[in-house]
Order: C-alpha cells, then structure tokens, then sequence
C-alpha cells in the first residue's frame, strides 16, 4: 500500500478530481441542451413566420393607388410636400 504524499492516489488526491468531474458533467449538459433549446427556437419561429405569410389577411402586399381612400390619400400627399 501507498503512504500518503507516495507515488500513488490517496483519498484526498482522488476527491478534488471526483467533484470536478461530477460538476463538469452537467454543465457541459446544460450547454448542449441550451443550444439544442435555441435551434430548435429558431426552426419554429421561421415555420411560424412562413406559415403567416401563407394566410390571406396578414400577407404584406403593396397596394394599388386606385385602392386609397379618399383620407389616405390626403395623408399621402400632405406628407409628400
């Protein structure tokens, strides 16, 4: 058997080391779920944003003049001058 302070592991050698990689384990973990959390965040939010634009009411299409009403177009050419 090995003294203390020898060429060997005592108790109080191996301990720091055990907690070190009983601690490293989960925030590695938390690191690759966090980063799986965000892409997955991201894949949504554009499935989302191009499911929107399929549907009728919330399409951005620019509008023909003929289109105005007689108030915006006031407004348009107020602003314009």
């Amino acid at each position: 058997m090995f003294e203390e302070g020898g060429d060997g592991w005592g108790q109080w050698r191996v301990l720091p080391r055990l907690v070190g990689s009983a601690v490293s384990v989960p925030v590695v973990m938390g690191f690759v779920a966090l980063g799986a959390v965000v892409l997955v965040i991201r894949s949504m939010r554009e499935v989302v944003r191009e499911t929107l634009l399929l549907v009728p009411g919330r399409r951005q299409l620019p509008r023909l003049p003929a289109e105005y009403d007689a108030h915006e177009l006031e407004h348009r050419t107020d602003s314009a001058a």
